[in-house]
């Protein structure tokens, strides 16, 4: 769709019918409905005569990003029972999913990252004060392509200037921010279905040829990203390069780091190195 016919399409829809959808929506109970009936609702809400239209913004993150991914450790011992072979560096085991996650099904296991920034990814783990964590490390062996869900728009360099066509998408843009950005609480994670639905639904496209990733606004900090990815995707597009091992030591975002993890041995078995060792002073030496 051209970008004259997507502003003609938006300016269509009546924003105060939309928001009274998004009212509706927000009333329900989700939690005596059908998945079934979810999804309708929300396609109720995104769908204008059967159409999701939206002002898409594809993104990309060049060769070299890092991206990190934290684990709380089981104490301080190290090697850690909860780092102790490579697949522990990648996301969980997909029997160990028992919950709805932010874009993942029960028994559907997705690796969540944040770029470039490590302190939002401690920020969204919740690493408790005195806690032993892994920074895990990954570098993009290629450039990354990522579907944002929730993004800030620049109207103006996009060429849009209906007002109500921007009304309409910052309508809908906020409802997708709200729902991606849900604080859910342990107990209530089947309020991730939603989020869940609407990432697989309306931003799926083609992996490795319009797609490798999903980004979406963190909900610690909403001028930063989280990016997910499918485990096949992940290993193709990601290099593991260790994990920096720190302890929560106080209320701010400083990262302690107390040794870093590098390489595997014969066994499979993780490998830690003293800081100021060569390893590390060759593999991560930004630690000062």
């Amino acid at each position: 769709m051209s970008r004259e016919s997507h502003i003609e399409f938006l300016e269509q829809i009546d924003p105060r019918e939309l928001l009274g959808k998004i009212r509706r929506f927000r009333n329900l109970n989700i939690s005596i409905m059908t998945q079934e009936a979810i999804n309708n609702e929300i396609f109720d809400v995104l769908t204008f005569k059967g159409n999701f239209i939206y002002f898409t913004n594809s993104n990309f993150y060049p060769k070299g990003t890092k991206f990190f991914r934290a684990r709380v450790l089981d104490g301080s011992l190290i090697p850690n029972r909860n780092l102790k072979i490579e697949s522990d560096f990648w996301n969980a085991p997909s029997e160990f999913i028992r919950q709805y996650g932010r874009l993942n099904k029960p028994n559907e296991s997705l690796l969540y990252t944040t770029p470039i920034n490590p302190s939002v990814t401690l920020k969204e783990v919740k690493v408790p004060y005195g806690s032993y964590y892994a920074l895990i490390i990954y570098e993009a062996k290629d450039e990354i392509k990522v579907n944002v869900i929730g993004q800030e728009y620049n109207y103006e360099s996009l060429g849009i200037y209906s007002e109500k066509a921007r009304l309409v998408n910052d309508i809908i843009n906020d409802f997708l921010r709200e729902e991606f950005c849900r604080d859910v609480g342990v107990g209530t994670e089947y309020l991730y279905c939603v989020s869940e639905f609407i990432a697989k639904s309306f931003f799926d496209l083609p992996p490795r040829v319009v797609q490798d990733a999903w980004a979406y606004p963190s909900l610690k900090d909403k001028l930063n990203y989280n990016v997910c990815f499918r485990p096949q995707v992940a290993r193709e597009l990601l290099e593991l390069k260790g994990a920096l091992i720190g302890q929560k030591q106080s209320q701010n975002d400083d990262i302690i780091v107390k040794c870093i993890a590098h390489g595997f041995d014969e066994s499979g078995n993780a490998q830690f190195h003293k800081l100021g060792s060569d390893i590390q002073k060759s593999v991560f030496p930004e630690i000062i």
